[in-house]
């Protein structure tokens, strides 16, 4: 397994699950690949001018639906989509960019190593209104090709809980936004007093540039704690951003504080160089939560 991890204070176990609140089973349990094995990623190049909207769709032999999603690309630009494809397998790719379409099967030739991306599906919408589908295997890109370039962050003074559905109510969770749309539907509705703060602050991050925002809740066992940052967040050696935080106590250590379970929430905006690739997947760790242990979870981007 070598695509995405998953951690406790006790243990390690590298998976393909993306935590958030994003419910996508997009196929049966029993067809699904082991998530450590989908290790290709797939690229949407927009050669034209104009911005388009390509809807793809990702299916194994098995029938197991790996994404079937929306992307909108800006003219010239590239998105990226995470876990798309297995080495070795025979998968069937359809898009869709205006009246054009293409359903394609295909082996992805590519071997298997070690590194968080072992390849791309490569999907090309061209000035001609056609679509090109082509494979990439990790040999040959750099690594300047595939891993993003964290610039800095700035942390939002005020914080709101996002309009959204979760897993679970008591476990760490986050999302990690990558358009003022998604943004703005999340925090947009949310009545509180720190909501027209909020706003500003989805205002001032120029997603077009590649700037992400990263919501983060977790549970503190009273009511004097806060999420922090224990550091400032970095690139693994995976290549994917990581984002360190710590449920603090705020009152002295002679103070009383309350028993109660008590939601602590964080913002964070993270900046990336315009150049580089598209930040897709964030790691979150989480230590001090309610019940002390130390938890890692990723998060897709959301559109």
């Amino acid at each position: 397994m070598n695509r995405r991890e998953f951690f406790s204070a006790t243990a390690f176990a590298l998976s393909g699950v993306l935590a958030g609140c994003v419910d996508r089973p997009l196929g049966s349990e029993q067809d699904r690949p082991d998530p450590g094995d989908i290790s290709i990623d797939g690229r949407l190049h927009n050669e034209t001018n104009d911005p388009h909207t390509f809807d793809v769709t990702a299916e194994t032999e098995d029938g197991y639906v790996l994404t079937d999603d929306s992307y909108e690309v800006p003219g010239g630009g590239t998105d990226r989509i995470p876990a798309v494809g297995v080495p070795g397998a025979t998968q069937t790719f359809t898009i869709a960019v205006n009246e054009t379409e293409l359903s394609e099967t295909i082996t992805l030739d590519i071997e298997p190593t070690d590194e968080v991306v072992d390849g791309f599906v490569e999907i090309r919408y061209t000035p001609a209104d056609e679509i090109e589908l082509a494979v990439t295997p990790r040999s040959e890109f750099s690594e300047r090709d595939s891993v993003p370039v964290l610039t800095g962050h700035t942390v939002s003074d005020a914080v709101v809980t996002p309009d959204v559905e979760r897993f679970s109510d008591m476990d760490p969770w986050g999302v990690f936004l990558a358009s003022q749309r998604i943004a703005t539907e999340y925090f947009g509705d949310v009545d509180d007093a720190d909501s027209d703060e909020v706003q500003a602050f989805i205002e001032e991050t120029p997603f077009a540039d590649g700037d992400r925002l990263v919501y983060v809740q977790a549970f503190a066992p009273e009511q004097c704690y806060k999420l922090e940052l224990t550091e400032a967040p970095f690139i693994a050696e995976n290549g994917l951003p990581v984002v360190e935080t710590a449920v603090s106590r705020t009152a002295s250590d002679d103070e009383e504080c309350e028993e109660s379970d008590t939601a602590v929430e964080l913002l964070v905006r993270l900046s990336f160089d315009a150049d580089g690739p598209p930040a897709d997947v964030v790691t979150v760790r989480v230590s001090g939560a309610t019940d002390n242990r130390e938890e890692g979870f990723q998060i897709e981007a959301e559109r």
